[in-house]
């Protein structure tokens, strides 16, 4: 069951980042269940830090870019996919088509 395995994870990456808080991957992973959970605020919140502390991860900046979009954030969104190609990461095609349907590239 999805729910359980989330709840593991999630208070395994809370008590990751209990002992060492600039662990940006634990951040990342926290973000996504959060994102799962309809958190999106949250889930944004702890992708922008993610990218704070390791601004070199395009798959970072990927993950928070899913994010904003989910939330409506569509400028912002583009946004991090500009940094994470500007890193050499490649973009999902769906969810750039998506993206594109809500607020075209510009």
């Amino acid at each position: 069951m999805r729910l359980g395995k989330d709840d593991e994870a999630f208070s395994e990456f809370r008590e990751v980042l209990r002992v060492d808080p600039r662990f940006a991957r634990a951040r990342v992973g926290l973000g996504m269940i959060l994102a799962r959970r309809d958190r999106v605020a949250d889930a944004i919140q702890e992708m922008y830090e993610a990218t704070r502390l390791d601004p070199r991860n395009g798959e970072t900046h990927v993950r928070l870019a899913m994010v904003l979009y989910q939330g409506g954030y569509y400028t912002e969104a583009w946004q991090a996919v500009r940094r994470a190609r500007n890193l050499g990461q490649q973009i999902p095609a769906d969810f750039l088509r998506n993206l594109e349907e809500r607020s075209p590239s510009r």
